[in-house]
């Protein structure tokens, strides 16, 4: 079993921090409480604290840890024998994704201070607007994903 598996494991059986609060939501065997519980965790830490605030503080920045995110994945979740691991294949993808348009909306600040339309100052707070109303499609995105983890994660507890 690779480790960073054998670590996650641990992490949501201790009951503590993050992964605790997700396994403890999975632990009751409710859908609707563990896929609000991954949505809220994936929304509001991986999205707005980890890609969306940092790049409204720093241009650009929460693409660098949305890469970074995507690495350590890699790094983390790859290639196994481990039947469980492959169930999760179709969650990766879709969780995946919403952070990719998380760090697409979020790339926009770079981009409104390097080629401004108008003053900079606007053009970024355009680009801020723009990032905002992106997470309306990321939050789709990560319910979804949210959803089907629920139910792999259930159904093979």
């Amino acid at each position: 079993m690779p480790l960073g598996w054998s670590l996650g494991q641990e992490l949501v059986r201790s009951g503590r921090g993050t992964l605790g609060w997700a396994g403890e939501a999975y632990a009751t065997g409710s859908f609707a409480y563990a896929a609000t519980t991954t949505l809220l965790i994936n929304l509001i830490l991986g999205t707005i604290r980890d890609i969306t605030l940092p790049s409204a503080v720093l241009a650009g920045v929460g693409v660098v840890i949305g890469l970074l995110r995507a690495a350590l994945w890699g790094i983390v979740l790859s290639p196994t024998t481990e039947l469980i691991a492959h169930k999760f294949k179709v969650v990766s993808f879709l969780e995946g994704e919403g952070y990719v348009i998380a760090m697409v909306s979020a790339a926009q600040a770079f981009v409104a201070l390097r080629v401004p339309r108008g003053t900079r100052l606007r053009s970024y707070a355009s680009a801020l607007l723009l990032n905002v109303k992106g997470l309306s499609i990321v939050a789709i995105v990560l319910a979804l994903s949210a959803a089907v983890e629920a139910v792999v994660v259930l159904v093979f507890m």
